[in-house]
Formats: C-alpha cells, sequence, structure tokens
C-alpha cells in the first residue's frame, strides 16, 4: 500500500469510473435504483457525508479510496 501512495497524492482525492457522477446524482438526489450496487452507493455516501461534516467532500472521498486501497492490498496479500 506503502507503493501506491504517490499515485493516491498525485490523485488526490483520486481517480473515480466514468459513471462515477451516476452515483453521486443518485446520493445528491436520494433516488436509489439499481444501476449500480446498493451497498456500493450507501458506501460512499457515507465516506462523502463524513467528509462533509468534518469540512470537505474532498477528505470524504480521499478516505473513500484509501479504504478501497486497503481492501485490494489486503486481498493481493491473501492471495500472496
Amino acid at each position: 500500500m506503502v507503493c501506491w501512495l504517490p499515485g493516491f497524492l498525485a490523485y488526490y482525492p483520486g481517480i473515480n469510473a466514468y459513471d462515477f457522477l451516476i452515483q453521486i446524482g443518485q446520493i445528491q438526489r436520494k433516488e436509489y435504483n439499481a444501476h449500480h450496487p446498493l451497498a456500493h452507493t450507501l458506501l460512499m455516501e457515507g465516506f462523502i457525508r463524513l467528509g462533509d461534516w468534518f469540512g470537505s467532500g474532498n477528505a470524504g472521498m480521499a478516505a473513500y479510496i484509501f479504504v478501497q486501497m486497503g481492501i485490494l492490498a489486503a486481498a493481493l496479500a491473501c492471495g500472496i
């Protein structure tokens, strides 16, 4: 995960998929649908709300992406 840190910092708060804006629209309108997995959308919303609570939605997205990096690192470590 330390090796990914320069990329994380270079693209702060992170890189998201092209259809990320669809999920953000669902979160803003509170109109959820099955276009994306609901658990993923709600997890993203939780981190965005957490970031807003601390004063920055970008910080929330950075925390969300950092958690994703940790999950990926754990999965790769388990595979090794």
